[in-house]
């Protein structure tokens, strides 16, 4: 049976994410993208690879409150502009993985899935088994959905991972940030299991930046769902840090047994 692979790479890597307009880190981009390239074309795995939003997505969903849900007309331009500049980031990530020699396949998932009071109620996620079937990589992204009760919440890429590995059954996870791994007291923690994850959580802070999605400490509520499977928290602007962990080598990162 072929490992099944999902990767996350965190709009803080893809995204000037700092910044008020959006603005693509290409340098990241283009980096990653090799990284990826060289993992999956040297390695047998399927994989699905999801991209956060960064600059892209939450400084307009913070400051109309997207995840709160409608509540007035202004929300309503402010969610399809959010919806249009993510659609462009993944389409600039895709592209440049294609470059790459990635056969990527962009998949809104806004598109494929209802929310209802900011938790998942349906997900088509069947349809992203038959992409992988046929031999390419469907990319996800975190995105503004369709809530039941809201009108509207916020679908991250770290709620996207956890929930499509759990229905796929994937073999291993990856968070790529901008971060080595999870830290106290400014030590890297390179190994954990569950309850040492858990113990944890409220010694993890939210993102200095602009982050509707709750940063790490999202992040980590999403990875502690999981079971049975390798979790990675890596730095994915080093240079081959994220090619190793797809190689299965030895780099520098938080691992998590679950």
């Amino acid at each position: 049976m072929v490992r099944l692979y999902i990767v996350k790479i965190g709009g803080s890597l893809i995204t000037k994410k700092h910044l008020t307009n959006p603005s693509l880190n290409k340098k990241n981009i283009k980096q990653l993208s090799s990284e990826i390239a060289r993992a999956y074309s040297r390695n047998k795995f399927r994989l699905i690879l999801i991209n956060g939003a960064g600059s892209y997505g939450h400084v307009l969903a913070e400051r109309y409150k997207l995840n709160e849900g409608l509540k007035n007309k202004n929300q309503i331009r402010a969610l399809a502009l959010t919806q249009a500049l993510v659609n462009q980031l993944n389409a600039n990530f895709c592209t440049a993985l294609v470059k790459e020699g990635i056969p990527a396949f962009p998949i809104q998932a806004s598109a494929i899935a209802v929310m209802k009071n900011k938790k998942i109620k349906s997900f088509n996620y069947l349809i992203i088994s038959k992409i992988l079937d046929l031999g390419l990589v469907p990319v996800l992204y975190g995105t503004p959905a369709y809530d039941e009760k809201l009108g509207c919440s916020i679908l991250s890429g770290d709620y996207i991972l956890s929930y499509l590995a759990k229905k796929m059954a994937a073999d291993k996870a990856i968070f790529a940030s901008d971060v080595d791994g999870l830290y106290v007291d400014n030590k890297l923690i390179r190994k954990l299991d569950r309850n040492q994850l858990r113990k944890l959580l409220g010694h993890i802070s939210t993102s200095k930046n602009v982050d509707v999605t709750g940063g790490m400490k999202g992040k980590v509520n999403n990875i502690l769902t999981l079971k049975n499977i390798e979790c990675y928290i890596l730095n994915g602007s080093a240079k081959d840090r994220l090619y190793a962990c797809m190689s299965s080598n030895k780099t520098i990162s938080t691992t998590i047994r679950l």
